[in-house]
C-alpha cells in the first residue's frame, strides 16, 4: 500500500550492537526497560503497527502485555516476532517492508487484510492473487 510501517524493537538496554543493528533496519523505537516503563506510564504513546522482541525481554514484557495485546502489538514466536538478537535485524527489514501478517482459527479460516473499502474491485483482486500465490 506505500504506506510507512512504525516498527517498535524490544531488545536489551545494554546490548548497543543490536540497537544499532535495529535502527539502522529500519526500526521507529528501539529499546528495552526504558520502553517498557515509558509505555507502561503512558509517556509513549503505542501508535506502531508491528513490534519485536528478543526472547530474554518476553518476561518483561507481562508488564505491557494488557495494552499490547489488544492493539495485536504482543510479540509472537507464531507470528515470526521473536527473534534472537542475531536475527533481529533481518525481522525488523522484513517487517517494516510490509510482510503481510495473517492468522488462522481452528476450523482453517485464513484471517488476512487485504485492502481498504476505498480500493476497487481490480487493486481488491490484485492483492487478493498475491496474497494467494505468496
Amino acid at each position: 500500500t506505500g504506506k510507512k510501517v512504525n516498527v517498535l524493537v524490544f531488545c536489551s538496554d545494554d546490548d548497543k550492537e543490536t540497537i544499532a543493528a535495529a535502527k539502522d533496519a529500519g526500526a521507529t523505537v528501539v529499546g528495552g526497560s526504558s520502553v517498557i516503563q515509558s509505555i507502561s506510564s503512558g509517556e509513549l504513546a503505542v501508535n506502531f503497527d508491528r513490534s519485536l522482541a528478543t526472547p530474554d525481554m518476553m518476561p518483561s514484557l507481562s508488564k505491557v502485555a494488557r495494552i499490547l495485546g489488544p492493539r495485536g502489538l504482543m510479540p509472537n514466536a507464531k507470528l515470526g516476532t521473536i527473534q534472537p538478537a542475531e536475527n533481529l535485524a533481518e525481522a525488523v527489514t522484513a517487517q517494516a517492508s510490509g510482510m503481510v501478517q495473517y492468522r488462522t482459527d481452528k476450523f482453517g479460516n485464513i484471517m488476512a487484510g487485504i485492502g481498504k473499502g476505498s480500493f476497487q474491485k481490480e487493486q481488491l483482486l490484485e492483492n487478493i492473487r498475491s496474497f494467494m500465490n505468496a
